[in-house]
């Protein structure tokens, strides 16, 4: 699923641009579950005036159902700000 990043305030690159989530929990609800019911999110509100790159996890938007967890944990991406790119549209 790609990466959504919010919060941003000038151009910026993420790395990587797509993460691949593996669920663990009962089949019959993971199996209900599609890349259109959850979103990959990184907030960079606090970051936005600080270092010019950092890794952060992901946050799982909505939420996972309840018995439903990431196998193996969230995973980060690096974020990047850059004034030499046009800016990313990054979401409210």
């Amino acid at each position: 699923m790609t990466v959504e990043v919010r919060g941003a305030t000038r151009d910026f690159d993420v790395t990587p641009k797509k993460v691949l989530l593996g669920l663990k929990g009962p089949q019959r609800i993971v199996d209900t579950l599609d890349s259109g019911s959850v979103k990959a999110v990184v907030d960079v509100v606090a970051e936005a005036s600080g270092a010019a790159s950092f890794e952060k996890s992901i946050v799982i938007e909505p939420g996972l159902p309840d018995g439903v967890d990431v196998a193996g944990g969230l995973p980060s991406v690096r974020v990047s700000w850059s004034s030499e790119k046009p800016r990313r549209k990054a979401s409210p």
